[in-house]
């Protein structure tokens, strides 16, 4: 988090991804890597939804969950790692 002063106001500047994760957690990966990482990760939920990458568990109160979504007959949680300006995903360093 870094901050600035301007005529008596502090204004932060906070960088996050919509998870609300600090970006310095997370690593960019290009257009070639993603798809690496994506076809190499399947077994652990990642999956392509058009241009968003998704990370989905199972969990039987997706249903019930604003990020719910149901896959392979089962109900689970999906997190989507959308394509940022730059051309690039920003994927958390835990699942790199």
């Amino acid at each position: 988090m870094t901050y600035k002063q301007h005529n008596g106001k502090i204004n932060y500047n906070i960088t996050t991804t919509l998870e609300g994760v600090i970006m310095k957690d997370t690593v960019e990966l290009n257009y070639e890597t993603a798809h690496n990482f994506v076809q190499k990760n399947q077994r652990f939920g990642f999956f392509w939804d058009g241009w968003d990458i998704v990370k989905w568990t199972e969990n039987e109160n997706g249903f019930t969950q604003k990020n719910g979504m149901f896959r392979n007959g089962k109900w689970g949680h999906a997190i989507k790692i959308r394509m940022q300006n730059n051309g690039t995903w920003a994927v958390l360093k835990r699942y790199v």
